[in-house]
């Protein structure tokens, strides 16, 4: 058997102050069969979460008749039963009732069936569902091999000597360290480590128990602001005299136009004739370098391009002539679906069919929905689902997705409560499967977004603004990937997956509408990419993924039917400023066949259920796409 006993717990080891290394210094000891081990030993590394208990006992109620118990209702069916709970029933003034529950496929209570009624109940009794066993799951915040949950994969070889070992967790220098720990690991309460050991013989096994990791982790932290702040304040140009930096300090070539922020130079700062065409590399200055009326083409010149959607033409003066391009062209499918004019609905594509469901009609009631349409193509509409058929409450502020093969629903407002309820269904929104109600809090307006093989639920409100994480492959099984992203919490924003990324972008916060965007590769760790977007702050815009771009479009709360794209999340293009189906917010918009598809929402004059699509043709001249300049 081995263990292992920590001895000198944990100590940071630092360099220079602007620079500190995400090393922690561990020394740990092994006891193998009573006695130190001696030796080389292989072992694995993780700092983990404190760990989550994913398994939720189920609640039911009793119906009485006569003074038996007749029926039972689950009120809700818990998670993580391996087999079917003992149902207990007590109270109530009589005795003898039993009950035989039923679990699914996902270990849920799906029904509980009364086996014998008892006697002499004047008054309901209490029934007890017993708990399903503890499943407790835990996230890796950092690996030695960098794998994101579990035991890692590869083995660092250390050397043992009468049962010690010392190791640099992070440092990148030992073999299968793969990377450094991440001083935003430490901005979460509790941080353990967990270590495998393989004597060679045996095989890796956990050591016991997990080390919780105590102030020096989190010095890294304080270290890191320390450090930034220091360098910050060296560097910045005041602390640098007018004229004690000259050309002739400066050695050729050693400024060069990386070295330059935007605007860092500009012609109060170069002299008359100082930059000739010798100085200038060939296609260095291109249209968007030339102001408005200095262009070398003249208005309604013809340009040819070979791509459908040139951005550069567009910002620099040009208009598509000959074919329609993404996200400038809509076309108008229909002015009036047969489904109510509806807002904060939930839209999505699964087998070349867009479906439309649930929602809000403040001109039909008002009334929540939870009905279910389908089409081909935007103009002929299918009721695939009527009112209270469907996926439990009415709601509005639904996420809903297309993951796995299902449609999925879930969460949302039903008008008295939020909801947590989780649903699927595989025929296309006909017939749906009650999964949990999932272990993240009630809530609306959130993110939903299928990501690497997970689910991915983001923020959102029930009567706060949230910015938690999480993650499901079952939609029954959630893990926390972070309680409180570094986002600030926020309702009614874009949340979409592109080149292997999360994104979140704009929305509505306790300060204000914002434009930020952020991404993660993992959900646990997020990057903001800017801080202030180009297009203008909102909350009900709408955003997906198409060609390799993120598109965000309308919104409030000022009136927008603007269109924007981006690869990265920096850089942003105006595609259109005032789209056909005109300014509008919470509205649906899916992708499908190639197209981007706005249907409903609101606008200035109240609710909607037109369709609008948009794509790009291959109407083209000689190949090409023709451009005139405006």
């Amino acid at each position: 058997m081995k263990t292992e006993i920590i001895a000198l717990s944990l100590a940071l080891s630092l360099t220079a102050r602007a620079q500190v290394p995400g090393i922690i210094n561990y020394q740990g000891r092994i006891v193998d069969g009573g006695t130190n081990f001696n030796g080389t030993g292989l072992f694995e590394f993780a700092l983990i979460s404190g760990g989550s208990n994913t398994a939720s006992q189920a609640t039911a109620t009793a119906i009485t008749s006569g003074g038996f118990v007749t029926l039972y209702t689950v009120t809700f069916g818990g998670t993580n039963y391996p087999s079917a709970p003992v149902i207990t029933v007590t109270g109530g003034g009589g005795s003898g009732a039993t009950g035989q529950a039923y679990i699914n496929a996902y270990g849920v209570v799906t029904n509980i069936t009364a086996v014998s009624p008892g006697s002499g109940y004047s008054t309901v009794p209490t029934v007890t569902v017993a708990p399903p066993p503890p499943n407790i799951l835990y996230t890796n915040y950092w690996s030695n091999d960098g794998t994101p949950m579990g035991q890692p994969s590869a083995a660092v070889s250390l050397t043992v000597t009468k049962g010690l070992y010392s190791v640099g967790l992070g440092d990148t220098t030992v073999s299968n360290m793969t990377g450094a720990i991440p001083a935003a690991v430490f901005n979460n309460s509790i941080v353990q480590l967990r270590v495998w050991f393989n004597d060679g013989v045996n095989g890796f096994l956990q050591m016991a128990p997990d080390q919780r990791i105590g102030a020096a982790g989190y010095a890294l932290v304080a270290l890191n602001a320390q450090s930034a702040q220091y360098a910050q304040s060296a560097g910045i140009a005041s602390n640098v005299p007018n004229g004690v930096i000259t050309s002739a300090q400066l050695a050729s070539n050693s400024v060069t136009a990386a070295d330059l922020g935007a605007g860092a130079v500009t012609t109060a700062a170069i002299a008359t004739g100082a930059v000739t065409a010798t100085q200038l590399a060939s296609n260095t200055i291109t249209a968007a370098q030339v102001a408005a009326g200095y262009g070398l083409v003249p208005s309604g010149a013809l340009v040819l391009s070979s791509t459908p959607n040139n951005p550069g033409l567009v910002s620099a003066g040009f208009g598509l002539q000959f074919g329609s391009i993404l996200g400038v062209n809509w076309t108008n499918a229909t002015i009036g679906a047969p489904w109510v004019t509806r807002q904060s609905f939930g839209a999505v594509a699964f087998n070349a069919q867009i479906l439309v469901m649930g929602g809000y009609s403040a001109s039909n009631g008002p009334a929540y929905l939870n009905d279910v349409w389908s089409s081909s193509n935007g103009v002929n509409w299918v009721l695939v689902s009527t009112n209270g058929l469907t996926f439990g409450s009415k709601r509005s502020g639904l996420g809903a997705v297309t993951f796995n093969g299902q449609i999925w629903a879930m969460g949302g407002y039903s008008g008295f409560v939020y909801l947590n309820d989780v649903w699927e269904s595989a025929n296309g929104g006909g017939s749906w499967t009650y999964l949990t109600n999932a272990p993240w809090s009630a809530r609306a307006n959130f993110g939903l977004v299928p990501f690497n093989g997970q689910l991915w639920l983001l923020g959102g409100y029930n009567g706060s603004y949230l910015n938690d994480v999480w993650s499901s492959s079952n939609g029954v099984t959630w893990v926390q990937a972070t309680n409180a992203a570094p986002w600030s919490a926020r309702e009614y924003f874009g949340a979409v997956a592109l080149d292997g990324q999360l994104w979140v972008m704009g929305g509505a916060t306790a300060n204000g509408l914002t434009n930020d965007v952020w991404s993660s590769s993992n959900g646990m760790t997020w990057v903001q990419v800017t801080n202030a977007a180009p297009w203008s702050v909102r909350e009900y815009l709408g955003a997906v993924a198409l060609n390799n771009q993120m598109w965000v479009m309308g919104g409030c709360c000022q009136p927008n039917a603007d269109v924007w794209s981006s690869s990265n999340g920096v850089n942003w293009v105006e595609v259109n400023t005032n789209a056909a189906w005109g300014a509008r917010s919470r509205f649906g918009i899916v992708t499908l066949n190639s197209q981007l598809w706005v249907m409903g929402g609101q606008t200035a004059f109240g609710e909607t259920n037109d369709v609008w699509d948009s794509q790009t043709t291959t109407n083209m001249l000689g190949g090409y796409y023709l451009y005139q300049k405006q």
